[in-house]
């Protein structure tokens, strides 16, 4: 199994910061692909680099752009995912979701490029959302991959607790493998943030903020969870924390410094330890 970094930007990344990441274990990069512009720069920071960039399509009409620049440049050394989160973040419904990742993979295929491509994950492994990816999966090609995300359900304080329609995690994690019947699965977001928040209702309520230590150790064990259920992808949300103390900006496994510099969280080892661990 190969274990990802969201890095969400359309910003050119620095080839250190590549470099940095590839030294943490992680195998691939996940970021979005720029809406306008030239994509030469963008896609050339990868050639050589020692991870594989993941491209994130919001809009298939950068497709083609990217394959301009990205095939003479890195040949097979990449992958592709059409949208993101849809219907609430990438706003199309399951037709165009549905005929856009059909043209996009159509178009990859034509052009000889043979990598990945995958589905865009939804938001996370509910009923409703398997219900749309199984009609989606009706039309799509046996090579593309089936992706999802994955964040607790309500609060943290349960790693075991699964989505409802669930009994456990192990069962959750085996609902996508069987919605995705021979195809590939991923899981290109999943992550645990350590930001305050709220468990439980009013007299039984009690506030609850992980430590970096059990967010690390939380990825550590999704990692062993997803490689048993033979997914051949699990990215981890987020390279960065940011401002202020929300769920949102405490994904990340490094923080920033007051001077602008950067310190790795404890979280920037999840990788090292589960591959010492017998992690593939």
């Amino acid at each position: 199994m190969q274990v990802g970094l969201n890095i969400p930007t359309t910003l050119r990344i620095a080839p250190s910061l590549l470099q940095d990441v590839a030294d943490l274990g992680f195998d691939v990069v996940r970021t979005d692909v720029p809406p306008s512009g030239d994509l030469d720069g963008f896609v050339s920071d990868y050639d050589g680099a020692a991870v594989i960039p993941l491209f994130l399509l919001h809009d298939i009409s950068r497709n083609q752009p990217l394959l301009d620049s990205a095939i003479p440049r890195l040949g097979n050394r990449f992958m592709v995912q059409i949208f993101n989160e849809p219907p609430g973040l990438d706003h199309v419904n399951i037709s165009e979701y549905t005929s856009g990742i059909v043209l996009v993979h159509s178009d990859c295929r034509t052009r000889g490029f043979t990598g990945p491509i995958l589905m865009g994950g939804l938001a996370n492994p509910g009923r409703d959302n398997h219900d749309w990816l199984n009609t989606a999966l009706e039309a799509m090609p046996d090579d593309i991959v089936v992706d999802e995300h994955r964040y607790s359900y309500k609060t943290q304080d349960d790693w075991g607790r699964p989505w409802p329609f669930y009994r456990s995690r192990d069962q959750e994690a085996q609902g996508l493998r069987l919605l995705a019947g021979t195809r590939d699965v991923s899981l290109t977001e999943t992550g645990w943030h350590t930001a305050e928040e709220t468990s439980g209702w009013g007299p039984f309520s009690q506030t609850i903020r992980l430590t970096d230590e059990q967010a690390r150790d939380n990825l550590v064990r999704d990692f062993q969870l997803y490689e048993q259920a033979g997914y051949s992808l699990v990215c981890v949300y987020q390279l960065n924390d940011g401002v202020p103390d929300t769920a949102g900006n405490r994904f990340g496994i490094r923080r920033p410094n007051p001077d602008g510099s950067w310190t790795w969280k404890p979280q920037a080892s999840c990788v090292k330890i589960w591959k010492a661990a017998g992690g593939s």
